[in-house]
């Protein structure tokens, strides 16, 4: 009821008088709760009529003020309530003051009337409209309202406020602001013995009624002004006025001495708004700051004042807040140490605001207080305050303050600072004693600042040396090494000690700084050591640690492991996660567990794929896979009950999510086969819809169900992965099941020629018509064709790209309209192989050079001749090339000094048994190796010529074939395919291969054998990847952010599944043998290298694809790719990064044990 005006509230008491009065004595009488009689009015016939009658008059308005209402409007309603009557016969419009209704109440409200006739008068003008009175009524309403302001009076002052604060939201809102700051300087100037002005002495005091005339006015203006900035759209003359008048008027008011000390415009502007929020605002838009800017320097006393303030609160930082603000009774008490201190902090934040800018950095410089820094030393001094701040005791609010200020300055794209600047910021922490080392939250601030700039990366991740030239006892740390340390002796803290928003902010940290590290070099040693084994340690006690603290608990757990995905993006990063089983099944835990119900973040995908690659993380994985994809696909089927998306369901975008998820999890044949574990016991028959990843897998051999297309479409996009089709065409026949689909398309169509029959009289019949004995004559031909719909056209792009190995070259199949269908392997001949051989006829200049080779030994000269030509020769390059290349290098390269342990035999001891995958990788091998060997060679035993050199080979590398399928070595089947079928040129070609150190790195059957021999868990696949994700980084950081924000996938992870199937169905034959080429001609490094030219030469698809919403890896697209282009990119990537990458790949140690 205090919200209603006091007339409306005398007539709904007098109305529930009448009517309710004795009801309601009678209710009370018999205890009945006051919310139950409330309750059963409100829901009485009288009150129903009265919100009915009430409608029916805004309605009847409404007509009045559209000029619909046609009616006499001169008989009142019929109703049997008279203040229901008196209501609806009310005018509803909006009161609109006239001159004359305006002079009354301005005479009402003058100063020779009594409170109560004065109060009802400014209620008048709080409910009417000025806009349309003339220039006198407005002088004389202004002139009313300052006397109101002026007045002694309590309810006076507050109901002139309430009428100003009202018409600063009418069109002569400008006049009400100047009447505003004019009131100011009268009340703040007029001399009151009794009420003396607020002054550092006394402070500010609510019970000296001036002091919160001047706080509530100085309020309403600082309002007024952020509304105008919230609605502005362009700055206009007003815009720039009340900016110019409202520097003046902060610049006024500075009489106070050293007897009275009394607060200025700034001081009372500062406890209102201690952070500056006003100039923020003007000096966010550009327009708006120069105004400000100009209005400044026209005012250059008021800019030395603030300096001044702020100069000697960065010597000596004010601390003091001391004030009390009760509700009943009402009080507010601000001390005058309290006021000093809001001004300063005002004022840091207003220069901090003014530095972050090259205009305000200007103004500054051109001011002459005496001593005071230049913006670059002023944010040094910032800094050393706030290190000073940490360690004392001050109130949290002036740190967080100043911290606020640091921070306006860190968040600009340009900052004035130099290496001093972060020797003072990590200075505390790098001391040499341990127990005063010191990461304060303003620190990291810095560090996530140094992160994002050139100067303060290098810094943070290159040595830092303590001690003078001259001393003896120098320690070298790095400066990322040390908070990673620090954070691990935080976390060593008990929870109830801990700083957890502190720890919080390091973890961002950490992780942002995982994102842009390059050399882990330099973290290794400390993440290994320190913190990896500190956040074990908090995991094993995290149960006792959440007793009582459980949000606590909850909070630095979810940090934690936000922290620990942007770790494990990188290889090193999983490699020190699968050296910590605990850290590693937690984070697995809790990144599966969401995916019951959201697989939104393609983050936690990519870490599961990743996962994966690890015996451990594919058996914690296993246990907590089922049902994972239940409530997925379910979303995706209801599609097809969805009336908006039935006619394409699958276009869905959570449709495109699922399979965007598919061609993730494609990466890592492991995590596939894990997935497939997803078997659910219900009958998919029971719920109608696939619940399942291998129920939908089924669907994709069953042309019934209403997800068969859906179904193909993700076997499409999973099957470029090798290993993966192999697994899924012995586990589901697929091959033949799809090509039986096929064949259910066959229909015949008959044509019908029209051929005429001549009878002896010279007429003719038309065929079809009956001659005299009505017999008719038929004349047609029966054709056998495919139907051709969406279902058939992707069963013969997954047939035809299976069948030709090209899953990823795209290539016409992808018009319907170009393709013929098939039921039966060879395709029809209509069906171009873009993956036949293309001989070339003319010798290369590789060729030339290696045929004029004289006998000896070769130097870095010959080596270099070798490259060049190899760089002029950009035809598809002739096996026989290959080969002769390899034997020529190999007179010029080191021998590897783990050569000699492989015994080459002649012959196998005992027959390996062989898998159903591996044979229908065989068979694939065999089918590829008739498309591009230049001659195969006894091509009836090619199988089991292929399967010798398997054996053969895999016995002299010490590889053991798992009960388990675990992959095809599709680099052993390229060898076969350069070697034309020959076992005994690949028996020697992998002889002189595997005296190159880049061998290892080419065949991941090697590497893996070589890994499991020295009991590491995929180390050689790991150490390529970490380089090829440094030198992404370092080299191309736009796409690279580009791939993991957009797609969620990192270009290692997509590279590691290249070269583990030797780039097939990815690259054309011919690049793939150059590939072969570099590889053998160049060091190892050169791997790397190759694997970033392709993602430079992937940039503007995969920035053009964003665009057009086309994810990766499903619509990755090498097929145009030409390793000649990007050959003197190699070059120079080896002149940068080779001398760090080749000493870490040729660093590998291998141990293979020799038969007694």
């Amino acid at each position: 009821m205090t919200e209603i005006s006091p007339s409306i509230r005398e007539w709904l008491k007098q109305c529930l008088t009448e009517r309710f009065d004795t009801a309601i004595n009678q209710k009370l009488n018999q205890k009945i709760s006051i919310e139950d009689i409330v309750d059963e009015i409100t829901k009485s016939t009288d009150v129903k009529n009265l919100m009915k009658s009430t409608e029916s008059a805004l309605r009847g308005q409404q007509d009045i003020i559209d000029g619909k209402l046609i009616e006499d409007n001169e008989c009142g309603p019929i109703t049997s309530l008279s203040y229901t009557s008196d209501l609806s016969c009310d005018d509803w419009s909006t009161f609109k003051t006239s001159a004359e209704q305006l002079s009354v109440a301005l005479d009402n409200a003058s100063l020779d009337k009594p409170i109560h006739v004065r109060l009802a008068g400014y209620e008048t003008l709080l409910e009417g409209e000025i806009n349309n009175c003339d220039e006198e009524s407005i002088n004389l309403l202004l002139k009313c309202l300052s006397d109101g302001i002026s007045d002694d009076n309590r309810p006076i002052f507050e109901a002139s406020v309430r009428v100003h604060a009202k018409l600063l939201e009418s069109s002569r809102s400008h006049d009400v602001y100047m009447n505003l700051i004019n009131a100011f300087d009268n009340e703040y100037h007029t001399e009151k013995l009794h009420e003396p002005l607020p002054n550092f002495n006394t402070g500010i005091n609510f019970k000296i009624f001036r002091h919160e005339k001047l706080i509530s006015i100085l309020y309403i203006i600082i309002e007024h002004q952020k509304q105008i900035l919230k609605v502005m759209r362009g700055v206009d003359r007003i815009v720039d006025e009340i900016i110019d008048q409202f520097v003046v008027f902060l610049n006024t008011h500075n009489v106070s001495n050293a007897t009275t000390k009394l607060l200025s415009t700034l001081n009372l502007l500062a406890v209102l708004d201690p952070s500056a929020n006003w100039s923020k605002k003007l000096l966010h838009s550009s327009a708006t700051r120069k105004t400000l800017i100009a209005a400044l320097s026209k005012s250059p006393n008021f800019l030395d004042n603030v300096l001044t303030i702020v100069k000697n609160g960065l010597n000596v930082c004010p601390d003091i807040i001391v004030l009390t603000i009760t509700d009943e009774p009402p009080a507010v008490f601000i001390s005058g140490d309290t006021v000093e201190t809001l001004t300063y902090l005002h004022c840091l934040h207003f220069i901090s605001q003014l530095c972050s800018y090259l205009s305000g950095r200007k103004l500054l410089s051109e001011c002459h207080v005496e001593s005071f820094p230049s913006p670059a030393e002023y944010l040094i001094a910032l800094l050393t305050s706030l290190n000073t701040l940490a360690l004392s005791t001050v109130p949290r609010a002036v740190y967080n303050e100043s911290r606020a200020a640091l921070k306006i300055m860190l968040n600009q794209p340009t900052l004035p600072c130099d290496s001093r600047f972060f020797h003072i910021a990590l200075n505390p922490l790098m001391k040499n004693s341990k127990s005063s080392n010191k990461l304060w939250i303003h620190t990291i601030d810095v560090a996530n600042f140094m992160l994002d700039t050139k100067d303060g990366f290098e810094f943070l991740t290159s040595e830092y040396r303590h001690g003078s030239a001259n001393s003896q006892d120098i320690n070298s740390i790095y400066p990322c090494s040390i908070i990673l340390i620090y954070t691990s002796n935080l976390l060593n803290q008990p929870l109830t000690v801990m700083n957890i928003d502190q720890v919080v902010e390091i973890f961002k940290f950490i992780g942002k700084l995982f994102d842009a590290l390059e050399d882990f070099d330099t973290v290794e040693e400390a993440m290994r050591n320190n913190f990896f084994p500190a956040i074990e340690r908090f995991y094993n006690k995290i149960d006792k640690y959440s007793i009582g603290n459980e949000s606590k608990t909850q909070y630095l757990d979810s940090a934690m492991k936000n922290m620990l995905l942007n770790i494990a993006s990188s290889p090193l990063g999983l490699r020190l996660l699968n050296e910590h089983p605990i850290i590693f099944e937690e984070l697995i835990e809790s990144s599966i567990n969401p995916l019951r119900y959201s697989w939104n973040s393609n983050e936690i995908v990519i870490f599961i794929v990743s996962a994966a690659f690890f015996d451990f993380g594919r058996k914690v994985i296993s246990q907590l896979v089922p049902q994972t994809f239940s409530l997925f696909l379910s979303d995706v089927c209801e599609n097809l009950q969805d009336p908006f998306t039935f006619v394409d369901p699958w276009d869905n975008e959570n449709a495109k999510k699922f399979i965007h998820v598919l061609a993730l999890l494609s990466l890592n044949a492991e995590c596939f086969n894990i997935v497939m574990l997803d078997a659910e016991e219900n009958n998919y028959e029971e719920f109608d819809y696939p619940r399942s990843f291998c129920e939908l897998l089924k669907c994709s051999i069953n042309n019934n169900s209403s997800y068969h297309g859906f179904s193909l479409l993700a076997l499409e996009t999973m099957i470029w992965n090798l290993d993966i089709s192999i697994h899924l065409l012995h586990t589901y026949d697929l091959q033949n099941i799809l090509l039986e689909l096929q064949e259910d398309c066959l229909m015949e169509v008959k044509k019908y020629q029209e051929k005429f029959e001549e009878h002896d009289d010279g007429t003719e019949l038309e065929l079809n018509e009956e001659n005299e004995n009505n017999q008719k004559i038929e004349n047609e031909e029966t054709h056998v064709v495919y139907v051709i719909d969406e279902t058939s056209f992707i069963r013969h792009r997954i047939l035809t790209n299976a069948y030709y190995i090209r899953h990823k070259l795209f290539t016409s199949t992808n018009a319907p309209e170009e393709c013929v269908l098939y039921s039966n392997f060879p395709p029809p001949d209509a069906e171009e192989n873009i993956n036949l051989l293309l001989k070339s006829d003319t010798s290369s200049e590789l060729d030339e050079l290696l045929e004029n080779c004289k006998p000896g030994l070769r130097d870095s000269g010959w080596i270099s001749q070798v490259k060049a030509a190899h760089k002029n020769s950009k035809d598809p390059m002739k096996h026989s090339t290959l080969i002769c290349l390899l034997d020529e290098m190999e007179k010029a390269i080191p021998t590897v000094e783990w050569v000699d342990v492989f015994k080459w035999e002649d012959e196998l001891s005992l027959e390996k048994i062989w898998l159903p995958e591996d044979e229908f990788g065989l068979e694939l091998a065999i089918r590829f190796s008739e498309d591009n060997c230049e001659k195969l060679e006894d091509e009836l035993n090619a199988k089991a010529n292929l399967k010798k050199v398997f054996e053969l080979i895999h016995s002299i590398i010490k590889f053991e074939r798992g009960e388990k399928f675990e992959g095809f070595d599709w680099f052993l089947a390229t060898i076969f395919i350069i070697c034309n079928g020959n076992v005994e040129k690949c028996k020697v070609f992998i002889k002189q291969l595997v005296r190159f150190p880049s061998a290892i790195f080419m065949w991941r059957t090697l590497g893996i054998s070589v890994d499991r021999n020295n009991e590491e868990e995929i180390a050689t696949q790991l150490i390529l990847a970490e380089h090829i994700d440094a030198v992404v980084k370092k080299e191309l950081p736009a796409v690279n952010y580009a791939l993991k924000s957009e797609f969620g996938v990192k270009w290692w992870m997509i590279c590691d599944r290249l070269l583990a199937q030797c780039f097939w169905c990815v690259l054309k034959w011919p690049e793939i043998v150059h590939f072969l080429g570099i590889c053998i001609s160049n060091t190892p490094d050169y791997i790397v290298y190759y694997c970033v030219s392709m993602l430079q030469h992937c940039e503007p698809i995969i920035m053009q694809d964003i665009i057009d919403k086309k994810s990766w890896p499903e619509n990755m697209n090498l097929s145009e790719f030409r390793c000649h282009n990007y050959m003197g990119f190699m070059d120079r990537l080896s002149k940068r990064y080779g001398n760090k990458i080749l000493a870490s790949l040729t660093q590998r140690k291998v141990i293979i044990p020799t038969e007694s």
